[in-house]
């Protein structure tokens, strides 16, 4: 499904780091590429290994971060390049974007770059933990001082292990669920962050994209431990492609066939 002429930007943001947000980009990406919906990621951390495993080095885009006038111009030519091929852009926003000298921030917030899109979605992850869920918080009025309003988003939330505190006391925050509904994803386990980032018995498995495929054509024949961990790989993905799908790429499906 080609996209133009429309252009649609998914942020994926929390003030905190280790909130999981390329986790969270990761998703993003490959919901669009078993939705059949072409898509570029972008990320402002140059550094940032975690993107490049899961998708084995392959379509990560990298957007220089050093001044304003920098990012702005590598910046501009993803957008062009994004327009272009009708892809939705997913950008790996960094941390520490309420910082006063954050230069993304403040060249998103004295140019008019982002008015370009014809649509704004962003993805909030949080562990239950009180560092991210302020985080969190002060991801979303960061962006709500850009002069851009996104229009469509989700919160992505670990479920918290047995022993954590509950996760009620937390999505029961009403400056927390009146901005975008909360999806509650599985708890996390490290044996599917081992897998997805291609550690050891794991560097010739596909990206996070391709592992559905290859987990339908393989499965069967593969050592029961793998097939353990690459089913529960998939099963995670699935939920979060529903909830992908249905708070930020259905909206964007609809408004383009209003289009056509």
């Amino acid at each position: 499904m080609k996209l133009k002429p429309g252009l649609h930007l998914i942020m994926v943001a929390n003030d905190k780091g280790g909130a999981s947000k390329s986790t969270a980009c990761a998703e993003a990406r490959a919901t669009c590429y078993l939705e059949n919906l072409p898509c570029r990621l972008i990320t402002f951390d140059g550094s940032n290994q975690t993107l490049n495993n899961i998708f084995r080095g392959d379509g990560v885009h990298v957007v220089a971060k050093p001044n304003g006038d920098v990012l702005l111009d590598t910046l501009g030519a993803q957008i062009d390049a994004a327009r272009e091929a009708g892809e939705i852009i997913i950008a790996d926003m960094p941390p520490g974007i309420t910082d006063a000298d954050d230069s993304v921030m403040r060249a998103f917030g004295q140019s008019q770059i982002l008015e370009e899109f014809d649509s704004i979605g962003l993805i909030v992850p949080v562990f239950p933990h009180n560092d991210h869920i302020k985080g969190a918080l002060d991801a979303l009025a960061a962006y709500a001082d850009v002069p851009v309003k996104y229009d469509r988003g989700m919160i992505r939330a670990w479920r918290p292990e047995p022993t954590s505190p509950t996760w009620d006391s937390f999505i029961s925050w009403p400056i927390l669920q009146k901005h975008f509904p909360v999806w509650e994803c599985p708890s996390y386990l490290d044996s599917l962050s081992t897998m997805m980032q291609a550690e050891g018995a794991y560097s010739d498995y596909p990206g996070l994209d391709q592992l559905p495929e290859m987990f339908a054509q393989k499965g069967s024949t593969l050592p029961s431990r793998d097939r353990g961990r690459l089913r529960a790989a998939v099963s995670h993905l699935e939920t979060a492609r529903q909830a992908i799908r249905t708070h930020l790429l259905e909206p964007i499906k609809a408004s383009e066939s209003a289009k056509a």
